[in-house]
């Protein structure tokens, strides 16, 4: 699950100088919420949803080290703002803060509202049917320009084609 702009932001206990944000790109709670009930009613184990997952996912399998590397270059500083955030404000550590917080946060702003990755995801045997299809039409397409292209040539040398490829004279 990417980052979502969720209220925990706003009242999670940090020790980091300014208020937390989620790092990279992020995402609507809607998004997320989404997913989860499409796999709550669907046989397959997980959906990745947001670029940044898929990212997560296979760039630690092909390159583990550049994740790693990745996060300790702009880990610390990336889930921060630049807003100072006060030391007294209310937290969940230890109790409920109280108040309806809502499902959305403070970070509507940069939050993306679709998310290809999950809408692919959850759509696999259209998008692997419209993909064939694509294929199957690219290929066809290409294939037809080679013949003309083979046609063309011939009929530039002035020859007949397939009698001149077999061997064939014209002027039997």
């Amino acid at each position: 699950m990417p980052g979502l702009n969720t209220p925990q932001f706003d009242w999670v206990k940090s020790r980091l100088p300014n208020h937390p944000k989620p790092l990279g790109a992020w995402y609507e709670p809607e998004v997320g919420a989404n997913a989860v009930v499409w796999a709550a009613h669907n046989p397959r184990r997980e959906v990745k949803v947001g670029y940044p997952t898929l990212e997560a996912v296979y760039g630690t399998k092909l390159l583990p080290g550049l994740g790693d590397q990745y996060l300790a270059d702009v880990g610390f500083k990336g889930q921060q703002t630049d807003e100072p955030v006060s030391p007294d404000r209310p937290n969940n550590l230890w109790e409920p803060v109280p108040g309806d917080y809502g499902a959305r946060g403070s970070f509507s702003k940069g939050a993306k509202d679709f998310s290809p990755a999950a809408w692919l995801a959850t759509r696999g045997e259209w998008a692997a049917v419209a993909g064939a299809a694509l294929v199957g039409v690219a290929l066809g397409a290409l294939t037809k320009s080679d013949k003309d292209d083979k046609d063309n040539n011939d009929k530039d040398n002035g020859s007949h084609g397939s009698a001149k490829r077999r061997g064939l004279s014209e002027t039997r």
